[in-house]
């Protein structure tokens, strides 16, 4: 990016989340879409990184849609296009329906049970534990669950989630949570009453809300281009979650930049950066490391 231009680059390959047995696997596919106009009449474009779904709608139909919506309008700066982006997602009954944000996020929830137990079961205490006297071996895991739900209510979740966002879905979605734990874990409950489905339900919800980053797919954002009134061109980055619960995640990065009268031209990596600083620096640096003029 300088004052003249900028110019966004992207190989094809991206990622796709699974969980399986209470561990995340990672798959990589090439053949993707990255790059795309965010407006059809703007100077406005949009790189994706990361997974290329959006809670299982595809980046590229959504950005589409935020087109299609934005048509001839347009925002005075740069930076307004991502708020705007993001706001369009997060109002759009269309792509993410109240019944499929409520089905997602069960879908989390499960996934943190599996990820909560599978460390249960990993503890010394369990896996030396007498199994054979079913109603003991109960007690103990209960009592394991307990400690770690006094860990969970005492810990503070990352921003943007408060502790008043973490009190309210277990309030809202406890209830549910606990039958769908039942009918999701069959193996667990024959271990444990089903009674105790409550308990493991508010620790897998607690899990999830305070360890948002852990369970939701990371998706990186970069709009760059040209607002009305700018004179040199900018691009934002962000670092987009989703879906959790009533709120929508996406968080700016600290290197957006934007070319000025002093800084002149910029070149910034997103993701796997070794090939684009073995270009720029000789060596393949891990770190980010603009290279300013």
């Amino acid at each position: 990016m300088n004052q003249h231009a900028l110019v966004f680059a992207a190989d094809s390959a991206t990622t796709v989340t699974m969980w399986i047995n209470g561990e995340r696997r990672t798959r990589y596919f090439k053949g993707a879409n990255k790059l795309f106009q965010l407006s059809a009449v703007h100077p406005v474009g949009l790189m994706i990184n990361g997974s290329a779904s959006l809670q299982y709608v595809p980046w590229e139909l959504i950005v589409k849609e935020f087109r299609k919506s934005l048509g001839g309008d347009s925002c005075r700066k740069l930076a307004e296009y991502a708020p705007r982006f993001f706001e369009f997602i997060r109002n759009h009954r269309g792509l993410f329906s109240g019944a499929a944000r409520r089905s997602a996020f069960l879908d989390l929830v499960d996934q943190a049970t599996s990820v909560q137990m599978a460390s249960m079961f990993a503890l010394d205490a369990i896996k030396n534990a007498d199994k054979s006297d079913l109603t003991k071996f109960q007690e103990l895991l209960l009592s394991l669950l307990q400690g770690r739900l006094e860990e969970l209510r005492r810990t503070r979740p990352s921003e943007p989630i408060t502790v008043e966002n973490v009190e309210s879905a277990v309030s809202a979605h406890l209830d549910v949570c606990a039958s769908e734990t039942v009918k999701r874990n069959p193996a667990l409950f024959g271990t444990l009453d089903a009674a105790c489905a409550p308990l493991v339900a508010e620790v897998a919800i607690r899990a999830l809300m305070l360890e948002y980053q852990r369970f939701l797919s990371e998706s990186g954002v970069v709009i760059g281009g040209y607002g009305n009134d700018d004179f040199f061109p900018a691009f934002e980055v962000y670092d987009c979650f989703g879906f959790l619960d009533q709120h929508f995640i996406a968080l700016r990065h600290d290197s957006s930049t934007a070319v000025t009268a002093e800084l002149t031209a910029a070149i910034e990596p997103f993701a796997t950066v070794g090939m684009i600083n073995t270009f720029r620096m000789g060596v393949a640096w891990w770190r980010r490391c603009p290279f300013q003029t």
